[in-house]
């Protein structure tokens, strides 16, 4: 795997940055996304830093303020995912163990 440059992690179908994919948060459909299995890597830059230009012509300001939040780490490490705290704000197996096989937590 290369460095940390997030080329394994696909900008609009995975759930890297929220509970759900860039897909699913905009509601848009296969036909709506110009490069579907763009990874995270083609909207930053060697720099580190996003691409914010090309970030904010394809999303609406909402999603573009949440991009610009997530800070590009500047060591080199592989791709991870990781998931979100429970409804109560603590972490816990089940919520972890749901999160991975898609359930809801509001079921």
């Amino acid at each position: 795997m290369e460095s940390y440059e997030w080329v394994s992690i696909k900008l609009w179908r995975d759930n890297w940055c929220e509970q759900e994919s860039i897909m699913e948060m905009l509601l848009l459909d296969d036909q709506d996304v110009p490069n579907m299995d763009a990874p995270v890597s083609d909207f930053n830059a060697s720099d580190k830093e996003w691409k914010y230009t090309l970030i904010n012509s394809l999303m609406s300001n909402d999603l573009f303020k949440l991009l610009k939040s997530i800070h590009i780490p500047c060591r080199d490490t592989e791709d991870s995912f990781c998931w979100a705290l429970s409804g109560s704000g603590f972490f816990i197996t089940k919520s972890a163990t749901w999160q991975a096989h898609n359930i809801s937590l509001d079921s």
